[in-house]
């Protein structure tokens, strides 16, 4: 995470939760995505 940019490693930081959210949320690879 780079100290100068806040909002940046916040926005990825975001998508990274999406993308968790997402596989869980899929019916094939939700069980297997819990890490």
């Amino acid at each position: 995470m780079r100290t100068g940019q806040p909002e940046v490693a916040h926005a990825s930081l975001l998508e990274a939760m999406d993308g968790e959210v997402a596989a869980m949320n899929h019916p094939a690879k939700g069980p297997l995505k819990m890490n």
